[in-house]
């Protein structure tokens, strides 16, 4: 993998000696905003690249051992119009750099899904509605506007101007008790969609263990998003997750990992 010799050491081979010890995984790296120019993806950025790099990496070295993985890319393509998102979708093709990463890894069409994150917000959405007529003790409905709300970390809350009806938050317990927004009006938010993917990615595939590579700045929202889909989805599959800045990995989490995996 390019760009490694920098790597914080001790936490770069622990991650790969609990990665070796999973028969089948799934690696999630590489998100990145699609916004347009014409019918052309911007390119990611470094940390993006390095992101996607790293995932390349790991997938190739399960190959190696001949285990099963394949690499997930998260693309959000909100910024598309949507008259022009169905068409963004069925002629997509890889940013450079990152279909270069591929070729270098030796990597095919097969072992890369892509997710698009207008399908999972409407997927989250519906969700949810479902989850609540079931199980609607799990929810406190609020006024969206009640200031003691936590909603995306970094993000301003999402306000409807429709009826009043859709001003309405649907709220779980955080991970610290805190009061967390899921949906805001009809606004899902991004631990809600995160938790979604996460729920998606293990009912398709099914992997021993999913491994996030995200920026690093992703910290705290990614650990929302793995509370949520444990709370709403019940999501039981081990998780281990990596963070990047723009030079070089930079922490490991593997909390979630259970200790038969931990040499």
């Amino acid at each position: 993998m390019h760009r490694t010799a920098t790597l914080t050491q001790n936490g770069f081979l622990e991650m790969l000696n609990i990665f070796d010890c999973v028969k089948s995984s799934l690696v999630v790296s590489g998100h990145y905003d699609a916004a347009t120019a014409g019918s052309e993806a911007a390119y990611p950025g470094d940390v993006e690249t390095l992101s996607f790099e790293t995932g390349a990496d790991l997938v190739r070295r399960a190959h190696r051992l001949s285990k099963n993985c394949r690499l997930a890319l998260w693309v959000n393509d909100m910024a598309i119009g949507q008259a022009e998102r169905d068409a963004f979708k069925q002629n997509y093709t890889l940013p450079y750099r990152y279909a270069e990463i591929l070729r270098r890894h030796r990597l095919k069409d097969q072992d890369l899904c892509v997710i698009y994150e207008s399908s999972l917000r409407q997927q989250a959405s519906t969700e949810l509605r479902a989850i609540y007529k079931k199980v609607p003790h799990l929810f406190d409905r609020i006024e969206a506007d009640d200031t003691g709300l936590l909603r995306s970390v970094g993000a301003a809350a999402s306000r409807s101007t429709e009826a009043e009806a859709e001003q309405i938050a649907y709220v779980i317990r955080g991970p610290y008790r805190e009061s967390l927004v899921l949906k805001d009006g009809p606004h899902p938010q991004y631990n809600l969609i995160l938790a979604t993917l996460l729920k998606e990615i293990s009912k398709r595939f099914s992997p021993g263990m999913i491994i996030t590579v995200f920026n690093e700045s992703e910290v705290y929202r990614l650990n929302l998003g793995m509370h949520v889909a444990k709370t709403l989805f019940g999501l039981a599959t081990p998780m281990m997750n990596v963070y990047c800045d723009h030079e070089e990995l930079s922490a490991f989490n593997f909390a979630s990992v259970p200790p038969k995996y931990r040499r």
